[in-house]
């Protein structure tokens, strides 16, 4: 959930939009498309302040370069999952001290569960195929065993991407999503998410200066 881009921050936001555009709530293909559309249309220098609880991000490996050719700098605010990699395309990445990055596995709903599973918790209780044929069948299990297939593609994926943007190596990002790490943007600077933290007087006063 997006947290402390509060109604002032949001005034000052939609008075600047001539060159920062906001992309809050969740990340989806539409969402995405919809940001890419207005990027291109823009002629000025393009700042994206990134305020998102994550959501899905199959469609990055088509969008990503297209977005990334647009040029446009990031800020991020609360980002979390999926965020991150829209946080990762900006050419040039800020925080704030307040700044926060969340991390976690890959997940998905089943019939079978009552909540959200990741992709490791699919691998361990698939790897349990006595039990699992037991409560279900062969051939829920064929469909669990692709499913849990395409999950560790799609997260083989983001790492890679992660360790593409960062030049920090993929398993360092791995123990972060299975610790369901939340990085400060301090933290983030040190992980390479970040190029530089910068405070809420230097965000309104010389953000177009700072993101050149």
């Amino acid at each position: 959930r997006s947290t402390w881009l509060n109604a002032r921050w949001k005034d000052h936001l939609r008075e600047a939009s001539v060159t920062h555009i906001l992309f809050e709530g969740n990340v989806s293909g539409a969402r995405v498309e919809d940001l890419l559309e207005r990027l291109q249309r823009q002629r000025d220098r393009r700042v994206v302040v990134v305020n998102s609880p994550g959501g899905t991000f199959e469609f990055f490996s088509i969008l990503a370069p297209a977005l990334a050719r647009t040029g446009y700098n990031s800020v991020g605010f609360t980002v979390q999952s999926a965020a991150i990699i829209l946080h990762l395309l900006g050419q040039k990445r800020f925080a704030t001290e307040k700044s926060t990055f969340f991390f976690h596995e890959v997940s998905s709903v089943f019939d079978f569960t009552n909540g959200t599973v990741t992709v490791c918790e699919l691998g361990e209780f698939l790897d349990r195929e006595k039990e699992f044929r037991k409560k279900h069948g062969s051939r829920e299990r064929e469909v669990m065993v692709e499913w849990h297939r395409l999950m560790l593609q799609a997260q083989a994926w983001m790492l890679q991407f992660i360790q593409e943007r960062t030049g920090i190596r993929a398993g360092l990002f791995l123990n972060l999503m299975r610790d369901n790490a939340t990085l400060s943007g301090r933290e983030a600077m040190q992980y390479g998410i970040v190029h530089k933290v910068i405070s809420e007087d230097e965000f309104w006063n010389r953000t177009q200066d700072t993101t050149q």
